[in-house]
């Protein structure tokens, strides 16, 4: 039999079977922590281990090195009740070097429907996507029972449906993510979907990463590149920065557990241009979710087919199918016929 949940510290996944006319499915559930930040308080966004005076002597490179990084937990948060206690700061982003961004806090109301469309546009960003294809071959782990776990109708081809469910959490103690969330001070309605042309600092695009996000990140953004600049993209950057956080099961500060970009390890950083290459050095690999687009690619869809081979010991002979190339396209195996007793 297969597997029903593994949960580990980067999230938990849960794996149903198919019933008649219900695809099995593959739930990946992350429990997300978004922490309002206080700009009008000081904070910064690492810390190392490194004792003195290593860490006062020694260059950044040969700290990171010997005492890596980690991710400071110790966030500065206020939700405002009234328009007396929204403080302003100032926040930079994750571009090198930083770019600095006015801000504000968070009124306590307006927090709480960025949350629910937090949940609601980076569901609907991974979902509808991923489909899995069990191997057809006893030998490569699945024995006759355990396959037709992934049938649901003898018409159609045995499979599984790869989806995700964001839950959110209110304390770090309980979350696989922990995301600070950024109330730029502008009007996000004048801003979202728009690029800014020749802007000053602190009026363009703040680059988000997967520690620190904003309120403009649940929008949908266009962007293309000027090596094919008639080719135009779009992403809701919040669901981009989710997929960062699908990587290896270490713990929530560890900044090794991170999913880079597409192509990250393709080119090497020395790269004049690796900061664009790295999100995809081909139109189709931009396409990816993990790249500038919102396609769940074979790179994206990763965290699925680790965990789908694992719940069903099984660890050769999986496919990927984007959902809209499966129905009426992937044919019913000789297999499958078989075990239904279709002819």
């Amino acid at each position: 039999m297969t597997r029903a949940i593994i949960s580990e510290p980067n999230f938990t996944s849960r794996l149903t079977p198919a019933h008649p006319g219900q695809s099995a499915t593959l739930e990946i559930a992350l429990a997300v922590h978004l922490a309002p930040m206080d700009p009008s308080k000081p904070y910064s966004p690492g810390t190392s281990d490194a004792p003195w005076p290593f860490s006062e002597f020694l260059s950044p490179d040969a700290r990171q090195k010997i005492w890596p990084n980690k991710a400071n937990l110790n966030f500065q948060t206020y939700l405002a009740n009234t328009p007396q206690e929204m403080k302003k700061g100032f926040v930079f982003d994750g571009d090198n070097p930083p770019t600095r961004f006015a801000a504000r806090r968070w009124m306590r109301g307006e927090f709480e429907d960025f949350k629910a469309t937090f949940k609601r546009v980076v569901e609907l960003s991974w979902n509808n996507q991923i489909v899995m294809l069990p191997p057809d071959d006893p030998a490569d782990g699945l024995d006759d029972a355990q396959y037709l776990e992934f049938v649901s109708n003898p018409n159609i081809a045995a499979h599984a449906v790869g989806s995700l469910k964001i839950i959110l959490v209110e304390d770090l103690a309980h979350a696989n993510v922990a995301m600070q969330v950024v109330r730029l001070d502008r009007d996000e309605n004048v801003y979202a979907g728009k690029r800014f042309v020749m802007a000053l600092p602190g009026e363009g695009e703040f680059r988000s990463w997967a520690w620190t996000i904003t309120n403009e990140d649940v929008f949908r953004k266009t962007t293309t590149s000027y090596r094919w600049p008639n080719v135009t993209m779009s992403q809701i950057a919040a669901a981009h920065e989710i997929g960062h956080w699908l990587g290896r099961p270490v713990a929530l500060g560890d900044m090794d557990r991170y999913v880079e970009h597409i192509d990250a390890k393709k080119y090497p950083k020395t790269h004049p241009d690796y900061d664009e290459l790295q999100y995809g050095g081909t139109a189709s690999r931009r396409l990816s979710l993990s790249g500038v687009g919102s396609l769940v690619t074979e790179y994206d869809a990763r965290p699925w087919l680790n965990r789908i081979r694992r719940h069903a010991n099984a660890l050769f002979g999986w496919q990927l199918v984007h959902r809209v190339n499966f129905v009426g396209i992937v044919p019913v195996s000789a297999r499958q016929k078989r075990l239904t007793g279709r002819p």
